[in-house]
């Protein structure tokens, strides 16, 4: 079964700090927008997090709520998941099994300004493929 990975997005800072993910894992993201404006969980590298911020930041305002009608090129979209204040929003995806492709991953939001204030945060990962893994606290 796929684990369930989730995702929190308030205004401008996701939870939880830093997304944990096995290569080659089929996960459920579930994407809660804890706050009071529209946002997306795009994840990709630098290259796809570069290219949706300029691709939002050239788009005309919308108004509140309303999802910027907005594309990448085919080879920079990522993984976008746009939820609406006080929506979830559930995505199957399978993770890379490259661990060096998952290690340069971040979750980042591009609505205008958020990215800028922080509204990112990197992928871990937490086991190698086919090896048992679990998550621990802060303490180990």
């Amino acid at each position: 079964a796929p684990r369930d990975v989730n995702i929190i997005a308030r205004d401008n800072v996701f939870s939880p700090p830093a997304v944990d993910l096995v290569p080659g894992e089929t996960v459920l993201f579930h994407v809660l927008n804890g706050g009071l404006l529209l946002h997306e969980a795009i994840i990709g590298d630098q290259s796809v997090q570069d290219a949706w911020e300029m691709a939002e930041a050239s788009q005309p305002p919308v108004r509140p709520g309303v999802t910027p009608a907005v594309s990448v090129p085919p080879g920079l979209s990522g993984l976008r998941i746009v939820v609406r204040t006080g929506e979830r929003v559930d995505v199957l995806w399978t993770v890379p099994i490259d661990p060096g492709e998952v290690t340069k991953l971040i979750v980042g939001c591009h609505v205008p300004g958020h990215y800028a204030k922080g509204m990112h945060v990197p992928v871990r990962i937490v086991a190698q493929p086919g090896a048992a893994w679990r998550l621990t606290g802060p303490a180990g």
